[in-house]
C-alpha cells in the first residue's frame, strides 16, 4: 500500500488470518542489490487444538479467541 510516499506492508496477525480461519498467514521481506520482494505465506493447523489451547491458557475471554478461529 502507498501512504504518503512510503510503501507500508502489514500482513496482519499470524494466527487470525482474516481470510482463511486456521491458516496463519505472514509475509517474507528480503531486500538485495536488485530490489525489494515480498513474499506472502500461509501454513494450516488445527484449529481445535488452538481453541482448546485458548481455553486451557487462562486468558480472559478464551471464546471470543475460539470464535475468530470458528
Amino acid at each position: 500500500r502507498e501512504l504518503g510516499g512510503w510503501q507500508v506492508i502489514n500482513p496482519g496477525s499470524v494466527g487470525m488470518s482474516f481470510s482463511q480461519p486456521g491458516y496463519a498467514e505472514w509475509a517474507l521481506l528480503s531486500i538485495d542489490a536488485h530490489g525489494v520482494q515480498l513474499d506472502q505465506r500461509a501454513l494450516a493447523y488445527d484449529r481445535e487444538v488452538a481453541i482448546a489451547d485458548f481455553a486451557a491458557s487462562g486468558c480472559p475471554y478464551p471464546e471470543f479467541g475460539a470464535s475468530k478461529l470458528r
